[in-house]
């Protein structure tokens, strides 16, 4: 160090900061309030805009795929020559999951949710409204399924424990997959979910495991009611779980 930088190290090193009065920090606060109240907040968009707002970033693919599950089983459960159509449909209602739950995991098997963190939306806020949309579509899915069962002399009950209770399971089953796999959750492994619990379901109503008969020998009252309760319990939970774990990471981001 040379001795022109040793006199300038000498003279830094003597200044203080001044000090703050209570009169200068008093303005320091009244300018700060001023240009606080000024700033224009974006403004809170109603849910039904939000929704309609993720809704055109799902593919028309996802929305066919609907469909034609709703055309097929509505085909099952009209045809006459076909029996126990509600014992058939119940197997193949953990593939109704495939099609929506993966869309909510792109935003991590595509690498994008660091970009979404910085959005007008953040990651969990997207998957929240995409979950909702997809719950309104299966919900619909699901009545209009009972109904046509309906109209074959089913009772509501019988029809709804063998529709919703493996579509809320699967689904449970499904999110839960997404809560512990995050990043590492693809398509293919729900896909061998999905069929693997299909396999179960199987063997469940080929030994008599499932069937409502079973069940009503529990001499439990609106045990089949009981049931569907429970399985919308457990999917709730683990949607419940899924989002907290995401705003866990939200917090551990920003």
């Amino acid at each position: 160090m040379n001795r022109k930088e040793h006199e300038l190290m000498e003279i830094l090193g003597g200044l203080k900061a001044p000090e703050l009065s209570a009169d200068r920090r008093g303005r320091l606060d009244r300018l700060i309030g001023e240009k606080s109240e000024a700033v224009r907040w974006l403004p809170r968009k109603p849910l039904l805009t939000r929704l309609w707002e993720q809704a055109a970033y799902i593919s028309y693919a996802v929305w066919g795929f609907q469909l034609l599950f709703l055309l097929c089983g509505m085909w099952l459960l009209t045809a006459d020559e076909i029996q126990q159509p509600v014992q058939m449909l119940s197997l193949m209602m953990p593939l109704v999951g495939l099609i929506g739950v993966p869309q909510l995991a792109r935003s991590l098997s595509c690498g994008m949710w660091e970009l979404e963190e910085s959005c007008y939306y953040n990651m969990r806020q997207v998957i929240l409204l995409k979950m909702i949309l997809f719950g309104i579509a299966d919900g619909l899915l699901l009545l209009l399924l009972a109904a046509a069962a309906g109209n074959r002399g089913i009772r509501a009950a019988e029809a709804l424990y063998y529709l919703v209770v493996p579509f809320n399971v699967s689904n449970a089953v499904y999110l839960a997959m997404f809560c512990m796999l995050k990043r590492r959750c693809s398509s293919f492994g729900l896909a061998a979910a999905g069929l693997l619990m299909t396999a179960a379901g199987m063997v469940f109503q080929r030994y008599g495991m499932f069937d409502i008969e079973a069940l009503s020998s529990l001499r439990l009252p609106g045990a089949e009611w009981l049931a569907v309760a429970a399985s919308a319990l457990l999917l709730a939970g683990s949607g419940f779980c899924l989002i907290r774990d995401l705003k866990k990471e939200e917090i551990i981001w920003n």
